[in-house]
C-alpha cells in the first residue's frame, strides 16, 4: 500500500462516510522506499493530528538541488527558506509512514479489505462499484478514489512513457548525520533514454 491510500482513507472517515479501504496485497504491508513530504502535504498531516509523530520519524530538508553532469547545469533547484524559518521538506521511509497512518486507520475502526487487485470498475447512474482481479466485487459505493498511480488499471490510455527514469535505493546514513539538503547527480536523465550508464545519487 502506497502511503497515499491509507491517508486518503483517514482523512475521508474524518468526514463520517462509511469508508472502505481496498489493497491488492492479501497483508497489507508497505510500498516504496522513501519520499519527501511537501509542506502543503504537512498541513494535512496536522489536520489529521498526524504531523508531529511522523515529524519524529523524518529528517528535515531544507534544499533540493539536482545537477546534470553532462553540462554541469542546475536541472533542480529548491529552496524551502524563502516560505519561512523551518519550513522544509519531511524526508521519511515510507514503512515509517506507512505504520503510522495505518495505525491511524485501525484507531479509527475503518474497514479494510486484503487481497483486491483492482481491474476495472462498474460505473451507474449514482454508484461505482471496484471490480477486483478475481472477480470479487466489495459491493458499491458513491465515491472510488483511486490510489493505485498513473500505471493502475483505471488510469490505461492516459499515460505517457518517459524515456528516462530513476533509481532509487535505501541506505543507512552515519550516526550522528544531520541533513540539510539532497543533491542528485542526473546521468542522461535530460533527454536521453536509460541506457544502463549508470546513476550517482548523494546527501550532502
Amino acid at each position: 500500500m502506497r502511503p497515499c491510500g491509507a491517508c486518503e482513507r483517514v482523512v475521508c472517515e474524518t468526514w463520517r462516510p462509511a469508508v472502505t479501504l481496498l489493497d491488492q496485497f492479501d497483508t497489507l504491508r508497505p510500498l516504496g522506499s522513501g519520499l519527501l513530504i511537501q509542506p502543503f502535504g504537512q498541513r494535512v498531516l496536522a489536520d489529521l493530528g498526524l504531523l508531529e509523530k511522523i515529524s519524529a520519524l523524518a529528517a528535515l530538508v531544507t534544499h533540493l538541488l539536482g545537477i546534470n553532469v553532462q553540462n554541469g547545469k542546475r536541472a533542480l533547484d529548491i529552496e524551502f527558506r524563502h516560505l519561512g524559518e523551518g519550513v522544509g521538506a519531511l524526508g521519511i521511509h515510507c514503512a515509517s509512514l506507512f505504520v503510522t497512518l495505518f495505525d491511524a486507520v485501525a484507531a479509527e475502526g475503518i474497514k479494510t479489505e486484503a487481497g483486491c487487485r483492482l481491474v476495472s470498475a462498474d460505473v451507474g447512474p449514482d454508484y461505482v462499484e471496484p471490480l477486483c482481479e478475481n472477480g470479487r466485487s466489495s459491493g458499491r459505493f458513491d465515491l472510488l478514489i483511486d490510489a493505485t498511480g498513473g500505471h493502475g488499471p483505471l488510469a490505461q490510455g492516459r499515460l505517457t512513457q518517459l524515456p528516462y527514469s530513476a533509481l532509487w535505493t535505501t541506505v543507512d546514513m552515519p550516526a550522528n548525520t544531520a541533513i540539510a539538503g539532497v543533491s542528485h547527480r542526473l546521468h542522461l536523465a535530460l533527454h536521453q533514454p536509460a541506457t544502463g550508464t549508470g546513476c550517482k545519487y548523494c546527501v550532502d
